[in-house]
């Protein structure tokens, strides 16, 4: 009897080579390299803001609300850290404590990470008094 393809058999084959195509795109962004990798990355960016001050508070973002969270008011800074922009807060959601080693009035500095879909979060916060210390350090091995 001669192999007799039906809708059902062509849908399957499909499907099947669509899932061994996706494995094998999946194996070679595993090891975080090559082109296509390239493109999905995301992306980290510093952004300098003045600290005005910190607190712990509630807050509502897109209709969900965020209880007791560690919440700055920060003024935003250009590359030459001169203001720009108003005033804003930058929530923390997993924080429950205010930062005692950022004092109000200072310059930080926050690395946001940036998916392909746009979507943004802070990964670190530091003080650029540390960055710029952090950064003078010659690491000889």
């Amino acid at each position: 009897m001669p192999f007799e393809w039906d809708s059902r058999k062509v849908l399957m084959l499909l499907l099947s080579l669509d899932l061994f195509a996706m494995s094998g795109l999946l194996i070679m962004t595993a090891n975080e390299q090559g082109p296509l990798y390239d493109i999905i990355k995301p992306t980290a960016e510093q952004r300098y803001y003045i600290l005005i001050d910190q607190h712990m508070g509630d807050i509502i973002d897109s209709g969900i609300l965020y209880d007791d969270c560690l919440i700055f008011n920060v003024q935003p800074l250009d590359v030459g850290l001169n203001p720009c922009g108003s005033e804003h807060k930058l929530y923390f959601a997993n924080e429950n404590k205010v930062r005692s080693d950022l004092r109000n009035g200072e310059i930080i500095i926050c690395t946001w990470v940036i998916q392909i879909t746009g979507q943004e979060c802070i990964q670190g916060v530091v003080s650029y008094e540390y960055w710029e210390k952090m950064n003078e350090i010659d690491f000889e091995f």
